[in-house]
């Protein structure tokens, strides 16, 4: 375990306390739940921990959160950084520095260390209402994308147009929040038994997160470095339908972490960077 993995472990071990104290549901997902599964700990090159929770739990956790996480982790998501742009909340460790190559030439994105945790919803039972789920979760992904991100961001031609066709509606609504709305969309769909399907929420590829609810009906406890993690009790299940023969290692190639290309500062806070009493090193 690296010293970028410790910090993380150390905002993982202050979230699950309080979730064991509150009665609140995580569980390990993506490569966490790889990592717990086929290494015991991290997955030696990655450098952040993702977990999924029920929504109605999630919504309950950036309630207390903020007087619970102790002095230095901080909630960093849409409630509290405007040009924050994912569905997904953060809880940084605001004493240090890790920047992404993407946002790199955006100060108001800086952020600390991190552990990200994904909304769990219920996904609805009939072909009708899966489709209007669908499309109106799609609107939202990119509602986002066209309010919180520059054209120059989007990585394709459709993703442009869409980022052009949606410019009237923002500025109509210019005082909302569409990620606002779209969390509270979700908490329309809590996870409650019995339910048909469950549905890991990200804007990146919506449609490739929807997995049996069976995957999620329970959780298991399995070794993570030095503690506990919960992973599903359908964990085999779920890595096969994520990475199809999880226990195979991935070529050296594919072995990329968040942090290669971009900026890691351990000692000092992003904010310091964003404030500019600190300067990034310019390249050679």
């Amino acid at each position: 375990m690296d010293e970028i993995q410790s910090r993380i472990l150390s905002i993982f071990k202050s979230v699950s306390k309080i979730c064991n104290e509150n009665g609140l549901r995580y569980f390990a997902i993506n490569g966490t739940c790889l990592g717990a599964v086929r290494h015991g700990g991290f997955i030696p090159w990655d450098d952040d921990m993702d977990l999924a929770m029920p929504i109605e739990d999630l919504a309950a956790f950036l309630e207390i959160a903020p007087s619970l996480l102790p002095r230095g982790f901080e909630l960093y998501y849409f409630g509290n950084i405007p040009s924050y742009s994912h569905i997904f909340i953060k809880v940084i460790d605001s004493t240090t520095t890790f920047i992404e190559p993407s946002e790199l030439s955006y100060p108001q994105r800086y952020k600390g260390v991190w552990l990200d945790i994904t909304p769990l919803s219920a996904y609805p039972a009939s072909k009708h209402q899966q489709l209007l789920f669908t499309m109106k979760n799609t609107a939202f992904s990119r509602r986002t994308a066209a309010s919180k991100l520059n054209i120059s961001e989007m990585s394709t031609p459709k993703s442009r147009v869409a980022w052009i066709l949606q410019q009237p509606l923002i500025a109509i609504n210019r005082r909302t929040n569409p990620l606002d709305n779209w969390f509270h969309y979700l908490e329309g769909f809590p996870v409650n038994e019995p339910l048909f399907h469950a549905e890991l929420w990200s804007p990146e590829n919506p449609l490739r997160m929807v997995v049996p609810s069976a995957c999620f009906g329970d959780y298991i406890e399995m070794p993570f470095e030095d503690v506990a993690i919960r992973v599903p009790a359908g964990y085999d299940k779920y890595l096969s339908l994520q990475y199809h023969d999880y226990m195979e290692l991935p070529p050296l190639e594919k072995r990329r972490t968040h942090g290669q290309h971009g900026f890691v500062d351990l000692q000092h806070s992003y904010k310091l960077y964003q404030s500019g009493t600190l300067y990034l090193p310019t390249k050679p």
